[in-house]
């Protein structure tokens, strides 16, 4: 049973079966940047009740764990849908009974041409839509608040029994992605 789906905008969906959630983003012209050179990480961090991730190895989904233990939350950095640089697939009746909360967070790294910052990206959004990308029940453009920073959590998926509510965050962190990964239990 996956219950229902709650949006930003107060629209309520029988929640899919699988539901994704895609970020996307353009390196900006006037920062002398091409788009691939500008790098957002886009991670995951699996959260129980406490608001902290149950299993420190486990529940970090990034580039070398992509996949959730039971396999029912995976990172896709191909952006295989049109416009979606990267996206996170979910099977909602296989997310384990435990999981609270999924936390959606964008980092940076330095590009070939130097340090990087959010103010380097522009056309900044985050969409939930099915599967195959063809319904989007939700988006969200943003604009980049601070661009010196190097971490933002952007969206939460929070549940709630069997429904699931998709909620803006927009909280920036100092510190990078190390930063982040301590602020939800994650030894560093």
């Amino acid at each position: 049973m996956t219950g229902r789906l709650r949006t930003p905008n107060g629209r309520t969906i029988d929640a899919p079966a699988t539901l994704r959630i895609g970020c996307g983003w353009t390196g900006r012209a006037e920062c002398g940047l091409k788009p691939a050179l500008v790098d957002v990480v886009v991670s995951a961090y699996l959260l129980g009740a406490d608001g902290k991730m149950r299993a420190a190895s486990s529940d970090l989904l990034f580039y070398s764990n992509p996949k959730s233990a039971n396999g029912s939350i995976v990172l896709d950095y191909l952006g295989e849908l049109e416009g979606d640089d990267s996206s996170v697939v979910i099977k909602l009746a296989e997310v384990p009974h435990d999981l609270e909360s999924l936390a959606i967070v964008w980092s940076l790294e330095p590009s070939n041409q130097g340090a990087a910052e959010f103010g380097m990206i522009t056309d900044t959004y985050v969409r939930l839509c099915d599967a195959g990308g063809l319904e989007e029940f939700s988006r969200f453009d943003f604009t980049i608040g601070k661009p010196s920073e190097l971490g933002l959590v952007v969206i939460e998926l929070c549940r709630n029994g069997f429904d699931w509510e998709f909620k803006p965050v927009m909280d920036y962190i100092a510190g990078g992605i190390r930063a982040v990964a301590e602020k939800y239990g994650f030894p560093v």
